[in-house]
């Protein structure tokens, strides 16, 4: 089902509940405003990268009804990294996230890459037991040599879509004629360590739901080149099981 459909059904059904309920829209055990955006802290953040040159420009927590993540960026003079994780609030028991992206969709989303002829490269898959990491090399016309990648992982047995529970995608970007070495692509891989974020994900406070830091939003949405088309994304549903039930909340 399309974006626009599913929050349609998801409105839809909240009115319901509140008109059954006898309560009214204001009340404020009811009424959960999102997006949450918020600056993050760099000890809370759960992305880290091996090239100290780069420092944190953005290091954001975003917040949507069934999900949680963090987006970054890190940049020094020559280089810029952007990353997202994005996980289900419920650790996948009744939700997933449903986007049907693969690495050049997730690449061709950034603000950074976005208007500039893209030369595709090599691409690689590296196994993580039964999990999948795809990487992608790629060169822009602007100049600049990199690498996209996209984890997928924890898909919900009961998912019949297959989708899963957590997410990371992102882009490392250089400037240099020539490609991204496996040595680089070795130091941006470190930023996703797979049992890092099996241990642990990003904390919103419950007083936070429907918070907007307004600057932060607007770096992490697109300005000044840099940020997603989608964030703050919106990727968390119920999922339906096999037999068409939906088992979501």
């Amino acid at each position: 089902m399309e974006k626009p459909k599913r929050l349609a059904i998801m409105a839809v059904v909240f009115c319901c509940y509140v008109l059954l309920s006898g309560c009214t829209a204001s009340d404020s055990s009811l009424v959960r405003q999102w997006p949450t955006v918020l600056s993050l802290s760099d000890k809370s953040g759960v992305f880290e990268i091996s090239d100290k040159d780069k420092k944190v420009a953005v290091r954001a927590v975003f917040g949507m009804a069934y999900e949680i993540g963090e987006y970054v960026r890190f940049q020094d003079g020559e280089g810029v990294v952007e990353l997202v994780f994005d996980t289900v609030i419920d650790d996948g028991d009744d939700l997933s996230l449903q986007q049907k992206l693969d690495v050049k969709d997730t690449i061709e989303g950034w603000y950074f890459n976005k208007g500039k002829k893209i030369s595709w490269g090599k691409r690689n898959y590296i196994f993580a037991g039964e999990d999948q990491i795809t990487t992608q090399l790629y060169r822009l016309s602007s100049g600049y040599s990199c690498i996209g990648l996209l984890q997928e992982w924890d898909h919900p047995p009961g998912d019949n879509q297959g989708n899963p529970s957590k997410i990371i995608f992102g882009y490392m970007c250089e400037k240099q004629k020539e490609p991204v070495s496996d040595k680089q692509s070795a130091e941006f891989l470190v930023a996703v360590d797979f049992q890092r974020f099996e241990t642990y994900r990003p904390f919103l406070p419950e007083a936070s739901r429907g918070m907007v830091d307004k600057e932060i939003m607007r770096l992490a949405s697109g300005s000044n080149g840099f940020g997603h088309v989608d964030f703050p994304f919106d990727y968390g549903f119920p999922y339906r099981g096999g037999d068409g039930e939906d088992y979501g909340n």
